[in-house]
């Protein structure tokens, strides 16, 4: 006999879709419900909040990391730009 099944109607309308009887709208890698599960995920084993929010930390510190190494890069670009620019308008004033 096939599982039954229940439709789960999305909030935008559009076609419903069938989700076993029993399975839980819960993320399956944490017993906390999905709006407390960070977007890096939470293990049961780690589930206190000390330590999730030792890895929320962890990760929004190298996501500033990752944006300071990118500012870093188009500050060096802009100042040879404007380095290059220098050297022309040197090159090219006419010597009185």
């Amino acid at each position: 006999m096939a599982p039954a099944s229940r439709a789960i109607r999305h909030s935008r309308g559009g076609e419903p879709t069938t989700m076993p009887r029993g399975a839980s709208l819960e993320s399956p890698c944490c017993s906390l419900k999905p709006m407390f599960c960070t977007p890096w995920g939470c293990d049961s084993a780690s589930s206190d909040w000390a330590t999730m929010d030792m890895r929320m930390k962890q990760a929004k510190l190298r996501m500033l990391r990752h944006w300071l190494d990118g500012l870093d890069r188009r500050r060096a670009a802009v100042q040879a730009a404007i380095d290059t620019l220098e050297q022309q308008i040197q090159r090219d004033t006419p010597v009185s």
